[in-house]
Formats: structure tokens, sequence, C-alpha cells
């Protein structure tokens, strides 16, 4: 049988910043969830920002062109 460790588990792990506060493992996760998600949503809203810049009314060669699919944003 293999050992097991006889420590704190985990979930019984704590964070002492000292100044600011001890926090939980989970709220540690949860803090790191949370900055990923802030950074994705700040590059949605680049690239949304980016998109909007582009100008549609340029000609286009007519191999680049496709037919426009009025219901597409329904289906996302």
């Amino acid at each position: 049988m293999q050992n097991k460790w006889k420590g704190l588990k985990e979930s019984d792990a704590v964070v002492d910043i000292p100044g600011v506060g001890v926090y939980s493992m989970d709220t540690v996760s949860a803090m790191n969830q949370w900055n990923v998600g802030m950074k994705t949503l700040k590059l949605a809203q680049k690239a949304l920002t980016w998109v909007h810049t582009i100008e549609f009314t340029l000609p286009m060669p007519t191999k680049f062109r496709v037919t426009m699919q009025a219901d597409l944003p329904s289906k996302i």
C-alpha cells in the first residue's frame, strides 16, 4: 500500500498575506479564476474594438466574398 500523507490537506492550508489577510485555498483559487476571466473579458473587448475599426465598404475581390447569413447571430 502507498503511504498516506499525514499533514494538512490542500483544503486545510491557508495563505497569510501580512497587512492584507488570511485566505483559504478556495478563496485563492476563486481569485485566480476571476483574474483569468477579467483578462479574457479585456481581450474580447479589445477584439470588439478592433472589429469596429474595419471598413466593410471597401471593394473586395469576388473570390473572398461569401453570402450573408442573416440568421447567424441567432445560431450562436
